[in-house]
């Protein structure tokens, strides 16, 4: 069964293992992932007993706005509706009177579409450097 926490804190490592299941983000700087951790104010994680299966990592400031960078889970988890129920979820604990946007990063415009997203025209990124 599977387990739903906004509260549960996740080390470097754990998010490492995640991210490299899935092949995405900076996977060898331990420093930087326990920044991407720390700094973000909304953490909201998927657990197979005490296993790490999923999470949906963003900035929010609770009242109006969360802007969501990361939703990823486990690919041999990704048949369960995790992905689904995490943004269900997040939005539940933030409130209807929040809405979530999220970077067009690792999902493809249908993922985003079935899980509630609509495509919107109005952003602009100006890029990192890795």
């Amino acid at each position: 069964m599977i387990n739903y926490s906004a509260t549960k804190i996740i080390s470097g490592n754990q998010l490492a293992v995640l991210l490299k299941m899935v092949g995405r983000r900076p996977i060898q700087d331990n420093r930087r992932l326990q920044r991407m951790i720390a700094n973000a104010n909304l953490l909201y994680t998927a657990w197979d007993d005490d296993q790490l299966v999923g999470l949906v990592r963003g900035i929010t400031d609770k009242a109006y706005c969360c802007y969501i960078s990361d939703v990823v889970v486990r690919p041999d988890y990704q048949k369960q509706k995790i992905r689904q129920h995490l943004i269900e979820r997040t939005h539940q604990y933030l409130g209807r009177g929040v809405s979530l946007v999220m970077a067009a990063n690792g999902l493809t415009a249908n993922d985003r579409q079935r899980l509630g997203f609509e495509k919107i025209d109005s952003g602009f990124e100006l890029k990192r450097q890795f």
